[in-house]
C-alpha cells in the first residue's frame, strides 16, 4: 500500500513538472513567435482581403485550442470598404485562427481551422444590386505557395447570428447559429466542404411578409466545388426542420451570377410531424382531433440567385391514407388523399405565386366527397374552391358547427364553388370580397332555423344558391302535418340568420299545399325574435291549396297572392270554392299605433246561405240564424274591423 502511494506521488509530481514545463514552453513560444505570426497573418489578410478590419487585441496562444496554436482576434469587426454606408459584415467577440504547432515551429504558417464566437454575420444586398461582401482582393497572390486562407480544413461558428437582407427582391433571413461546423478538404480541382450543426430560423420574410418564424433546424450537408466549371454541388445532404427530414440535391454555378439548380424532397413523412410547422391557430384546431396520414413533397429551385434575381420555385406534393376523427363530435374523416402543386410564377414573387390542390377526396363518416382548390397571389390572395359530396346533414351540422339551426338532418348531395379575396394573405389576413354558388339536393331532410317557429320535414328536391339568393326548384316538404310543394327564391337570405347589411330579405314563392289552416300558415311564416338586431323581411307568395281553413270556414281550391312587409300583410286576388258557390276578394291587415285594422272586400256567387250563417256562427247575432234562412246568395261585400293590442275586437 505504501509503495502504491509513493508511485502515485511520483506520478503526480512528474505530471505537475511536465505541465509547468509545457506551460513555460507555451509562454516562451508565444513570446518568440507571436510577432512573427501576427505579421505574417496580417500580411496575408491584407493580401487576400480588401476590407476594413478593426481588432481590439490580437494574441497567440498555444493552450486554448491545443493541440493547435491559435491566433485570437478579440472584438473584431470586418467591413467592406467599397461603399461608405455598408454595415460590418462580421462582428465577433472572438475569432480564432488555428495553426498546426509543428508547422508553426518550422515557420510554415498554413491556416488549419477558423472559429468565430459570439457575434453576427450581416449580409446586405442593396436595391441597386451592390452588396456589402465584396471582400476578396482580386489582385491577391496566385503563386503556387500554399494558400493561407483556403487551405483550412475546418470552419466553425458558435453562438453567432446570421442576417441576410436583399432590398431588391425584398427577402430577409434572421438565423441563430448554435454550433455550425464547416470541415474543408482541398482537392486538385477545388475543394470539399461539409455543413453540420443546429440553428434556429428566427424569421424569414419575403416581400415584407413573415413566412417562417422560430423554427429549429439541423443541417448535414456535403458540398463539392469544381474550379473548372465553377459548380458547387450538394452531396448526401439533409435538412431537419422540427424533426422533419428533407433531402437536398443539386448545385450552384458560381459565374458572374449564381445559377441555382436544387431539389428538396420529403418522402412518406407522417403528417403529425408537420404539425409544429403550422400556424398556432391551426395547431390548436388540430389538437382536438386524431390525425394520421403520409405526405410526399418535392420542390425544385432553379435560376439566378442574388442581387436583383430570385430563382424559379416549383413544387409538387401529395397526401395519402389520411384520416381525421373526433369521437366527441362523432366525426370520422378517412381515406383522404390529395395532390397539389406550388409555383412562384413568372415574376418569381408572392404576387405571381400559385398554390393548387388539383384534386382531393375522402369519406366523411360514411359519405364520399371530392373537390379542388387554388390560391393565386400570396399578397392579396384570390382563393377558389370546388367541392362536391353526398353527405349526412347531421354530421355536417356538427362539423361546420351550424349553430343557426335547431336541427339539420337527412341526406344531401352538394356541389359548391367558393371564391374569396383576402388582403395580406400570409400576415393579418383581411377578407375583402367573397362569392359562392352551388346546388343542394335533399333526400328526406329536416331543417329548422332557430329563428323559425316551426321546422320542415320530408324535404325532397333541389336548391340553387349564391351569396345573394337561394332558389328552391320543385321542392316538396311537410310543415305542421301539411304537405307543401314550392318553387321559390329568397334574396338576401343570409339576413335571416345574421344581419350582414341593412336590406330586408325577400321571399318570392309559388306554393302548392294539400291541406293548411290559417293558424298553421301564420306559424310557418313567423320568425322568432332574437336578442340581436334583426332585418325586416318581405314576402310575395302565389299560393294554391286544395283546402284552406280559417276557424270553421273551409275553402277549397283556394288561390291568391300573399304579401307581407313590416308586419303588414294582405291576400290579393283570392278565390275559392266555398259553401256550394264561389267567393273572391282581397284582405288586408295593417297595424295602426297600438291597434290593428282588418279590411276586406269581395264578391260571392251562389253561396248556400244556410251553410254560410252556420259556418260564421250567425255572424255573432241571434235575430236571424241559419235555422231561419235558406236559399242561395250572390253579391258583394266589404268591411273593416279594428282590434286592440290584445287582439280583442
Amino acid at each position: 500500500m505504501k509503495r502504491a502511494v509513493k508511485i502515485l506521488r511520483k506520478i503526480l509530481v512528474v505530471s505537475f513538472i511536465v505541465i509547468l514545463l509545457l506551460a513555460g514552453l507555451a509562454i516562451g513560444l508565444s513570446s518568440v513567435y507571436e510577432d512573427e505570426v501576427k505579421e505574417y497573418v496580417i500580411s496575408k489578410i491584407e493580401q487576400k482581403f480588401s476590407a476594413d478590419i478593426q481588432v481590439e487585441k490580437i494574441e497567440l496562444n498555444f493552450w486554448r485550442k491545443f493541440p493547435n496554436a491559435s491566433l485570437r482576434f478579440q472584438n473584431i469587426s470586418v467591413k467592406d470598404i467599397h461603399l461608405a454606408e455598408n454595415p460590418p459584415i462580421l462582428v465577433a467577440r472572438d475569432l480564432f485562427l488555428q495553426f498546426d504547432i509543428y508547422d508553426l515551429l518550422n515557420h510554415n504558417y498554413i491556416l488549419k481551422k477558423v472559429e468565430a464566437k459570439a457575434g453576427k454575420i450581416d449580409v446586405l444586398i442593396y436595391k441597386s444590386g451592390k452588396n456589402n461582401f465584396h471582400l476578396l482582393n482580386e489582385e491577391s497572390d496566385s503563386s503556387s505557395t500554399p494558400d493561407f486562407f483556403f487551405s483550412m480544413d475546418d470552419f466553425k461558428l458558435v453562438d453567432m447570428e446570421f442576417a441576410y437582407e436583399n432590398q431588391s427582391t425584398l427577402q430577409s433571413y434572421n438565423i441563430e447559429l448554435e454550433d455550425i461546423k464547416l470541415p474543408f478538404e482541398m482537392t486538385p480541382d477545388g475543394f470539399k466542404c461539409g455543413i453540420k450543426g443546429g440553428f434556429t430560423m428566427v424569421s424569414y420574410r419575403s416581400e415584407g411578409v413573415e413566412i417562417i418564424s422560430n423554427r429549429a433546424l439541423r443541417i448535414n450537408a456535403g458540398l463539392t466545388y469544381n474550379e473548372v466549371n465553377r459548380n458547387l454541388i450538394f452531396t448526401q445532404s439533409s435538412l431537419n426542420v422540427q424533426g422533419v427530414e428533407l433531402t437536398l440535391k443539386g448545385s450552384f454555378k458560381l459565374t458572374e451570377t449564381t445559377l441555382t439548380d436544387l431539389t428538396i424532397e420529403i418522402q412518406k413523412v407522417d403528417i403529425n410531424k408537420l404539425k409544429p410547422l403550422l400556424p398556432s391557430s391551426v395547431i390548436i384546431w388540430l389538437d382536438e382531433y386524431s390525425v394520421s396520414g403520409v405526405l410526399n413533397f418535392k420542390a425544385s429551385v432553379f435560376g439566378e440567385l442574388g442581387g436583383k434575381f430570385m430563382p424559379k420555385i416549383d413544387a409538387d406534393f401529395s397526401m395519402e391514407n389520411a384520416s381525421l376523427s373526433n369521437s366527441d363530435a362523432g366525426l370520422m374523416l378517412k381515406n383522404m388523399a390529395f395532390e397539389g402543386s406550388f409555383s412562384n410564377g413568372k415574376q418569381k414573387s408572392l404576387e405571381s405565386s400559385v398554390l393548387k390542390i388539383s384534386s382531393f377526396d375522402g369519406v366523411l363518416n360514411s359519405e364520399k366527397f371530392n373537390g379542388k382548390s387554388q390560391v393565386r397571389n400570396f399578397k392579396n390572395a384570390s382563393v377558389t374552391a370546388d367541392f362536391s359530396s353526398d353527405i349526412n346533414m347531421t354530421a355536417l351540422k356538427e362539423i361546420a358547427r351550424l349553430e343557426a339551426f335547431d336541427y339539420f338532418e337527412g341526406e344531401m348531395a352538394t356541389q359548391f364553388t367558393l371564391s374569396l379575396r383576402i388582403n395580406h394573405f400570409l400576415e393579418n389576413p383581411e377578407l375583402t370580397a367573397y362569392d359562392y354558388q352551388g346546388k343542394l339536393h335533399f333526400s328526406n331532410a329536416g331543417i329548422k332555423l332557430k329563428i323559425q317557429k316551426v321546422g320542415f320535414s320530408e324535404i325532397n328536391g333541389s336548391v340553387l344558391f349564391n351569396k345573394n339568393q337561394v332558389s328552391f326548384v320543385a321542392v316538396s316538404l311537410v310543415a305542421l302535418g301539411s304537405k307543401l310543394k314550392t318553387k321559390a327564391s329568397i334574396t338576401n337570405y343570409l339576413n335571416m340568420i345574421i344581419p350582414i347589411n341593412d336590406r330586408p330579405y325577400f321571399v318570392n314563392a309559388d306554393l302548392l299545399g294539400d291541406k293548411i289552416s290559417y293558424d298553421d300558415l301564420m306559424q310557418i311564416i313567423e320568425i322568432e325574435p332574437n336578442d340581436g338586431p334583426s332585418n325586416p323581411w318581405v314576402a310575395r307568395i302565389n299560393f294554391f291549396a286544395n283546402q284552406f281553413s280559417w276557424e270553421d270556414a273551409v275553402f277549397n281550391n283556394f288561390r291568391g297572392e300573399f304579401n307581407y312587409s313590416d308586419n303588414h300583410w294582405s291576400v290579393k286576388n283570392a278565390s275559392a270554392d266555398f259553401e256550394g258557390g264561389k267567393i273572391s276578394g282581397n284582405i288586408q291587415y295593417q297595424p295602426v299605433n297600438q291597434n290593428s285594422n282588418f279590411t276586406y272586400s269581395g264578391n260571392y256567387k251562389q253561396l248556400n246561405i244556410t251553410n254560410v250563417f252556420k259556418t260564421f256562427h250567425n255572424f255573432d247575432q241571434t235575430t236571424l240564424t241559419y235555422k231561419d234562412i235558406s236559399g242561395f246568395a250572390s253579391g258583394s261585400f266589404s268591411g273593416k274591423m279594428m282590434f286592440d293590442n290584445q287582439s280583442e275586437f
